[in-house]
């Protein structure tokens, strides 16, 4: 995993048929491959570069057939080739390198998908076996794994072509999705690498490295050109005087290119204007502007989408080549010149008329639509980085909100101000490692320009638009210098940026905002010339309608009528996420939670505009104190409960109408707070807003951002600011379920449906996460697994019983080099609660639900205490959660499982009295049919022509994925792959249900052990072999329909084990997902439980007391015949 670099490939290529194919190109990469130790932590990496020319060959298993669909929405081809070329390995010690010819031997897989007819999206896996000759004294052999995205573009021949052709001029230039003649502009940002020899490891890198501008003129449907201004910024790290630390050295360039731009999709496919997707090429001539001015050259690639006439968003790979001199450091190659890869996404702006249309109609490019000026409000949060500060750009991260009340003159024109809050850090002590942070308030005037707004009559509520804004405020800014000191002062700023917006409703937008700010005009003693923030901030923004068409009657479909809520009732809410008050320093290295809040609300809405709310809150943070001992560091704990009674205010409604049936809400809300918790009890106030999205009639799913101000001694520590009081900013996410109507009205609808009453089973996996451990909740992250069998008692209340398993870490060795690990299994009894059942006639396959659920479990724990030592006990657990479901097919629901689970009751266990789980699970439930004698089979003639789902057939898969075995310790800090297993499994299925597979997985891992004073590497490699029983769980449960796109299987045998610890019997279970995404091929996910014999795993790390348990997870395809 050390050595993740990066690969670019270009080919052409040719199918001799629809089955077999050549291809051809070029193929580069650099990589890191030897470290160095300097001093203490500070190492060095030396890189290996490939460059080389590919032959493959193509097969494409999904093409024996007659009149093969070249645009068939999706595919995969499997390829095996040969390569040569040169590579370079930079010497460890930084002199030199070793310079050699090589050879590779390549197979791997090409995942296809249609974006358009003759252009496709690849996702490449390849695996590459290289040897290096005439380098060094011996050959070098390793192995390359690359995943690889990309494009393909298919050539049509002539008469296909001209058989598509469609006349331009029979197309309006406003309705030419694809670029015929004219001008066109563009802008965007990105990130750049450089061709590296050797590097520091550990330095702060830049986040956002280009900024790009280029304007240009197309001649006709395939030729054109462009001139473009392109910001690079780079930095390389040095040691700094003492040795003990890095410097950073930021390298800067400004590159003015003047380009041919040929569009080579046009030239592929033949010129269609209805075509969303354009792909260009592009070279030529570059004056590179910096340290020095030099003659340069750039060629590159331009993906464009276009989300109207005249917009598009665009992805372009630009590579730069500089004389070798450019830069006097033997960390940068520069042998060959100097190399850089430029990657920027934008947006594309064009003015789709020739140069004659476009001088004739001046005129009437600069009239704009005064016929609506409309007032809008704004509000939008995100993080932040700052430059011109001691500490680098990329540890600066904090984050800013803003909110703006606006008024547009006409369609192109506007202004706005508002509030601008940002908090980030700015500074590393120089003898504590913590980190000194910056605030800032200020009041902004901007304004606001809509390039699309210049035209005559202007649609408000188009799906997709931009504006441009700059502006000036003023304002005052804190920088704290130490633990009890700061410097204040006044400061004005200068900002510009780009406003992107997608219609959600309409007068309602989502925005996404980056944002340029230089703050200067600081007063005496300051800490700095000026500093630049670069935000890149999410909100959404409302656009008032005029009285007349607020109250304008629209006509309601079928469906929206059916979402139609009473503007009155009742409302209930929940949910959860993470809070952060407003500090001045803090410690590094430390962990947080990422979980932090838990929120309860309910309310009534008298009528579209009012309501009032009433909020309970449990808010958690905490600071990491050393009470001025190095190194000894205390958990500092802040609990409050917030207990809120609330005006709110429907602001959508008010500036945009009551539209009933919308499904986005938004709303303010303001009132006093009861602060409680071991703080005593306290007055303090809170405002917010409310983001909510409508489901079904009663489900919405929400955002909200809650400001707190409570007493200034509510959280007493230095580390928080507290002058004018204690702020806290609480982010949450969650569902809110509505009753619509008056409170009698819904009492009287808790009717259940008893008609159908389901067994349900299911499956489901995840992160979790544990409280009151010796680690923090973060650091404690593991895994769970559950699996359950249920029943519905009715439409709204159901019982499940289940098995729920963990393993996570849960404390450090005295070193605190290890962690050593806890696990449990546990039976579980949970009452299953759904709000939407009350109804006489409950649709059990509806589109998306929750359920809510508690319950109780009873298990054995295990804490690990020692390298052989542990601590055992029953214990109980109580649990509560929710179940949001999505439907995949009928009878078959995807799951999100949110769950809080109580651990108390310990036995024996002296180090731990309780702990509470959070788990966050992914997996599948499916309901059993009315009677399973009535399922409904459906004849692959009842179907559709399209066979997904045969009843009998064989099959062939490949994948591969991750596994772990059962720990009991670890040795922190050392990296683990990503990828460890490789899975090829072949079988046939018939009469629907039964089926018999074969199957080889190869599994790898590895431990880490202490030898002395070094850490040596222990791996672990198997081979297994298993003959397995397969039953179709969804055919059993819900019928065989060929016709239906997903497949659930379980399957149970014997497995034949083969490793260098010796051969042995084995067994294993699983069960298996997939989807057909054609009638051959499906995409599959499965989860494996192997349990062998202990030998082959001999660590006194991994639990083996009943035989070494390993879980497998992989996804992969599946093709069948």
């Amino acid at each position: 995993m050390s050595t993740l670099g990066w690969s670019s490939n270009v080919y052409m290529g040719w199918w001799l048929s629809s089955a077999i194919g050549l291809r051809a190109g070029f193929h580069v990469s650099n990589a890191d491959w030897a470290d160095r130790p300097v001093r203490g932590d500070i190492k060095t990496r030396s890189m290996i570069g490939t460059r080389g020319v590919v032959l493959d060959m193509l097969f494409n298993p999904l093409g024996f057939k007659r009149g093969y669909d070249w645009d068939s929405n999706v595919g995969f081809n499997l390829f095996a080739g040969y390569e040569y070329g040169q590579q370079k390995l930079a010497n460890e010690w930084h002199y030199g390198s070793y310079s050699g010819n090589y050879v590779g031997y390549r197979t791997g897989a090409q995942v296809w998908l249609k974006l358009c007819n003759d252009l496709r999206l690849n996702v490449e896996p390849s695996y590459s076996f290289m040897e290096l000759y005439n380098a060094v004294n011996e050959r070098k052999q390793y192995d390359e794994i690359g995943l690889k995205l990309g494009l393909a573009v298919l050539f049509r021949d002539k008469a296909h072509r001209e058989k598509l052709l469609i006349p331009v001029d029979s197309v309006p230039a406003s309705m030419r999705m694809s670029p015929n003649r004219g001008f066109f502009i563009g802008m965007g940002f990105g990130w750049n690498t450089m061709v590296r020899a050797w590097r520091y490891t550990g330095g702060d890198d830049l986040a956002l490295k280009n900024a790009e501008f280029f304007a240009g003129y197309n001649f006709d449907p395939f030729h054109g050109f462009r001139l473009s201004a392109e910001y690079l910024g780079d930095r390389i790290h040095t040691l700094n005087e003492l040795g003990n630390g890095l410097n950073n050295e930021n390298l800067q360039n400004m590159m003015l290119s003047l380009d041919y731009q040929f569009n080579i999709m046009n030239a592929f496919a033949g010129y269609n204007p209805y075509r969303r997707w354009n792909v260009y090429l592009y070279g030529g001539p570059t004056w590179a502007r910096g340290d020095a001015r030099q003659l340069a050259f750039n060629f590159g690639g331009m993906l464009t989408y276009s989300l109207t006439s005249s917009l598009a968003l665009f992805y372009n790979h630009t590579v730069y080549r500089m004389p070798k001199g450019r830069y006097e450091n033997n960390q940068i190659y520069g042998n060959d010149g100097t190399y850089v890869n430029s990657l920027n996404v934008g947006v594309l702006y064009t003015i789709n008329q020739p140069i004659r249309d476009v001088l004739l109609g001046i005129s009437q490019l600069t009239k704009s639509d005064y016929s609506r000026q409309p007032l809008t409000f704004e509000y939008s949060v995100g993080p932040s980085w700052y430059n011109n500060l001691p500490i680098s750009t990329g540890s600066s991260l904090g984050y800013t909100a803003n909110t703006y009340l606006g008024l547009w003159l006409n369609s192109a024109i506007g202004m706005r101000g508002g509030v601008h809050i940002s908090n980030a850090d700015w500074f590393h002590d120089l003898n504590e490692p913590r980190k000194n942070q910056l605030g800032l308030l200020a009041g902004t005037v901007d304004l606001m320009f809509n390039p699309l707004g210049i035209r005559g009559k202007y649609d408000w509520n188009m799906p997709v638009g931009f504006n441009l804004f700059m502006g000036t405020g003023l304002g005052k800014i804190r920088f704290v210098t130490s633990r009890m000191t700061a410097y204040e002062t006044k400061f004005h700023e200068f900002r510009m940026g780009a406003q992107l917006w997608m219609k959600m409703t309409d007068d309602l937008r989502f925005n996404v905002e980056p944002t340029f700010s230089r703050m200067r005009g600081f007063e005496h003693g300051r800490v700095a010339k000026h500093v630049d923030e670069l935000a890149l901030k999410l909100g959404v923004s409302m656009i008032l309608r005029d009285k007349a068409d607020k109250d304008k009657t629209i006509e309601l479909d079928s469906a929206t009528q059916a979402r139609v809520r009473s503007p009155h009732g009742l409302f209930f809410g929940g949910g959860f996420g993470w809070n952060t008050t407003v500090h001045t320093w803090r410690h590094t290295g430390r962990g947080f939670d990422l979980l932090k809040n838990g929120l309860l609300f309910a309310g009534y809405n008298f009528n579209e505009y009012h309501g009032v709310r009433l909020g309970g809150e449990y808010l958690y943070d905490y600071v990491w104190n050393d009470y001025n001992g190095p190194g000894i560091y205390e958990k500092q704990e802040f609990k409050n409960t917030m207990l809120s009674l609330d005006y709110q205010f429907n602001i959508l409604n008010a500036i945009a109408g009551v539209r009933p049936g919308r499904r986005w809400e938004a709303s303010l809300y303001l009132g006093p707070s009861l602060a409680l918790g071991e703080k005593g009890t306290d007055l303090g106030w809170n405002f917010g807003g409310i983001l909510s999205y409508q489901l079904t009639k009663e489900l919405s799913v929400f955002y909200s951002h809650t400001v707190y101000r409570m007493e200034k001694n509510r959280y007493k520590t230095a580390q928080v600011y507290r002058t004018p009081g204690t702020y806290v900013n609480s982010l949450n996410v969650g569902i809110i379920y509505n009753m619509s109507g008056s409170l009698g009205d819904g009492v009287g609808s808790f009717t259940c449906d008893y008609e159908h009453k389901p067994v349900i089973f299911e499956y489901n996996v995840g992160p979790t996460w544990f409280n009151g451990l010796e680690v923090s909740r973060a650091s404690s992250m593991g895994f769970t697994a559950n699996a359950n069998l249920g029943w519905w008692l009715n439409s709204a209340l159901g019982v499940r019983g289940g098995i729920h398993v963990s393993n996570a870490d849960w404390t450090n060795d005295a070193s605190g080099e290890q962690r050593y690990l806890l696990r449990f299994y546990a039976g579980t009894l949970d009452l299953m609660f759904n709000p939407f059942g009350f109804q006489k006639k409950y649709d059990w396959n509806s589109t998306a639900g929750l359920n809510l659920f508690a319950g109780a479990g009873t298990g054995n724990i295990r804490f690990v205490t020692g390298q052989s030592s542990t601590h055992e006990s029953k214990f109980n657990e109580w649990r509560l959660g929710t179940q949001i479901w999505l439907r995949l097919a009928d009878n078959l629901r995807f799951n999100i499982e949110p769950t809080y689970s109580l651990l108390r009751g310990f036995e024996k266990v002296q180090s731990v009295a309780k702990t509470d789980e959070l788990s966050l699970k992914f997996g599948l439930s499916l309901l059993l049919g009315k009677k399973l004698a009535n399922k409904e089979d459906v004849s692959s003639s009842d179907a559709s022509q399209i066979d997904y789902n045969p009843a009998n057939g064989f099959y062939v898969a490949a994948g591969g994925g991750w596994n772990t075995t059962i720990h009991t310790w670890r040795t922190r800090g050392q990296e683990t792959p990503f990828f460890k297993n490789a899975l090829l499994f072949f079988g046939y299925r018939f009469g629907g249900y039964h089926g018999v597979r074969v199957s080889a997985e190869f599994m790898q891992d590895k431990v880490w052990e202490k030898s002395g004073a070094i850490l040596e590497k222990k791996e672990f490699e198997n081979k297994l072999y298993s003959l397995d029983y397969n039953f179709h769980l969804l055919n059993a449960i819900a019928g065989i329909n060929p016709a239906r796109r997903y497949d659930v299987s379980l399957y149970l045998g014997p497995s034949y084990v083969q490793s260098k610890a010796g051969n042995g019997l084995a067994w294993n279970l699983g069960g298996i997902i997939s989807y057909n995404v054609s009638s051959k091929m499906a995409l599959f996910y499965s989860h494996t439980i192997y349990r062998m014999d202990k030998k082959h795993y001999q660590s006194s790390q991994i639990y083996t007391k009943p035989g070494a348990i390993v879980n497998s997870l992989n996804v992969g395809l599946q093709y069948k015949f």
